[in-house]
């Protein structure tokens, strides 16, 4: 959630100082005020070089896909977004709908039963919009993955699940189940393949 959070941060530090545009952004990078984060000062000044929607997209492009789709839908701000997952860990369609079943997120500061209610909305079809890809080429994608995770000490097994499994024409996610008694070491060695150098969101 680093894009997202920083995002936030960014606003925060822009709307303290009254900053209505780019142009107004250069005397911040000459004295910034004590304590601002690098990360966010970075962010600003692509902002400032290349213009906003680089800093906004660069965002974007860094949340998990479900919270990316939820923006998208515009049920919710970018800072409401950020809010719910500082404070419930919500990372996921199946996180957000668990909050919504416990209505955690309406007592959240800064949101309310209304936003609660258009998230609720938003989730059935959060997905509808996202292309499918054809069987063959979800085979092709997820058979390199498979046969590494079958190769690695402590696997039990791993196989694709979902429509993936059900050999349905087409598939929106790929996903995988695997079983082994040294999950976190299975995690690090895949993700040391340059193949697989972009992660959202990693947990235990």
């Amino acid at each position: 959630m680093t894009g997202a959070t920083t995002w936030a941060q960014a606003l925060d530090l822009v709307r303290a100082h009254r900053i209505a545009s780019d142009a107004e952004a250069g005397p911040l990078f000459d004295n910034p005020p004590f304590g601002t984060d690098p990360e966010v000062l970075r962010r600003l000044r692509q902002m400032y070089e290349a213009g906003g929607w680089v800093l906004v997209e660069s965002a974007l492009a860094d949340l998990p896909s479900d919270l990316r789709w939820l923006f998208e839908s515009g049920a919710v701000t970018i800072e409401q977004l950020d809010a719910i997952h500082r404070a419930l860990g919500s990372t996921s369609a199946a996180d957000l709908a668990l909050a919504l079943r416990e209505q955690k997120i309406r007592a959240l500061p800064g949101l309310s039963a209304e936003v609660e209610d258009a998230i609720a909305a938003a989730l059935p079809t959060l997905r509808q919009t996202v292309p499918r890809v054809p069987l063959g080429r979800a085979v092709t994608t997820a058979e390199p993955v498979l046969e590494r995770l079958r190769a690695m000490p402590g696997m039990v097994w791993a196989e694709p699940v979902g429509s993936l499994r059900r050999g349905q024409d087409t598939v929106g996610d790929i996903e995988i189940v695997a079983a082994t008694s040294q999950p976190a070491e299975a995690i690090a060695e895949l993700l040391r393949d340059p193949e697989f150098s972009r992660v959202l969101h990693r947990t235990d």
